[in-house]
């Protein structure tokens, strides 16, 4: 897969340009819309009917298809967000976050870019331009990304094997469940209530009922975890892209295969390796999936206050957990601020 990603990249990266208009720059005050409002913007500069939200939902699905190892799978998907306005970043744009931000003015530390071709890496970049309007003001906007890849420094995976003692309901007693810490304090999570034992085992020979007191459980869990790491600049009015945010989410799946249970008072019983399937995916307030006021609208909105490049909407680490505060695995996070740190 990588390879074949890696043909398709090159392959369009010296059709592509960044004649963008440029967006005046002025105050601007909190919007209440998402990313189903922002427009891509193609090549020759007209506007997409596509949104960033359309790119999302892709590079969602794309995560899935190498979470499966389905490499086919996830080259087609990758040609559809390039369909969409979606183009491989130029050396330029992945250099303008080399190193760390501290600008203090909008009108000045800004560069333009020649279209040179990205150097060749175990991470590639993506870069999707947009358009994103306050008060009837449109800005020109692109979004820099890391695509999904298990060569990269922000692909992490293993494998841990973990008895969890209990002795509680089925229904209460936890077999999965996901958290993350931000640089701004809890990471949010869209994967709701954690995987219980009588979950886990409904519809199967070993189901138990809701009620049955469970001692503990014996389980193997194999988690494969993927940063995407976001780096924001807008158009200034003199011509030159201005980095002004750095964000990040973490999209993972944990696969538990349960391999022994012990009821209360009862014989431990080996499982037949049962399987069952955790997905999660950790974030920050600006990239929440359903937040109107999360979207880069407001995030240049803070910049534009102070001129302070915003790096706070990280995610640093996840912990798998099996029942309660019993760690499976501590996962600490990249969480980049610059491209450098990524390979």
């Amino acid at each position: 897969m990588k390879k074949r990603f890696g043909i398709l990249i090159m392959s369009m990266i010296m059709a592509c340009t960044l004649a963008i208009p440029a967006g005046a720059v002025q105050q601007i005050d909190l919007v209440e819309s998402d990313a189903s409002t922002e427009h891509l913007i193609y090549d020759d500069g007209s506007i997409s009917n596509a949104t960033v939200a359309d790119v999302d939902e892709l590079m969602q699905k794309r995560t899935q298809a190498i979470f499966e190892g389905n490499e086919e799978k996830a080259d087609m998907i990758m040609e559809e967000m390039m369909a969409l306005g979606v183009r491989p970043s130029t050396q330029e744009e992945i250099d303008l976050f080399a190193a760390p931000q501290k600008f203090t003015s909008n009108e000045s530390n800004g560069v333009a870019s020649n279209g040179t071709m990205q150097l060749k890496r175990a991470t590639q970049f993506v870069t999707t331009p947009y358009t994103s309007t306050v008060n009837g003001v449109t800005y020109n906007v692109k979004r820099i990304e890391n695509v999904s890849s298990t060569s990269s420094n922000l692909y992490h995976k293993g494998v841990v094997a973990k008895k969890t003692t209990g002795n509680k309901a089925a229904s209460a007693f936890g077999v999965c469940k996901a958290l993350g810490t931000a640089a701004a304090g809890i990471a949010n999570s869209t994967a709701g209530n954690a995987l219980s034992v009588y979950s886990a085992l409904s519809g199967t020979a070993a189901a138990v009922s809701s009620t049955a007191i469970i001692k503990d459980i014996e389980a193997s869990y194999t988690y494969q975890v993927q940063e995407y790491c976001q780096f924001y600049s807008y158009k200034n009015a003199s011509g030159s892209w201005v980095p002004f945010a750095v964000g990040s989410y973490a999209d993972m799946t944990v696969t538990a295969v349960m391999l022994k249970l012990t009821p209360s008072g009862g014989v431990t019983s080996t499982l037949n390796n049962i399987t069952k399937t955790y997905n999660n995916k950790l974030y920050t307030s600006y990239s929440h999936p359903t937040n109107k006021a999360a979207n880069t609208t407001n995030l240049l909105k803070e910049y534009l206050n102070s001129y302070t490049f915003i790096n706070r909407y990280r995610v640093l680490s996840t912990a798998i957990y099996s029942d309660g505060t019993n760690v499976v695995r501590n996962i600490g996070l990249v969480a980049p601020t610059t491209t450098s740190e990524i390979n």
